[in-house]
């Protein structure tokens, strides 16, 4: 999940930061969302960029 956040971070820091503090942290279901979609970018993001 850091890989993905360090990733995120190249993009939008406001999103980055969302992420850290709120999603990983919290435990709600709206926040387990995020984290499933945040593993689901991180796989899509080590397949496809990272090639």
């Amino acid at each position: 999940m850091k890989k993905a956040i360090e990733n995120i971070t190249k993009i939008d820091n406001e999103m980055a930061s969302f992420l850290q503090d709120k999603v990983l942290k919290e435990q709600n279901m709206v926040y387990t969302q995020y984290r499933i979609r945040l593993f689901l970018f991180s796989i899509w993001w080590g397949k496809w960029i990272n090639i």
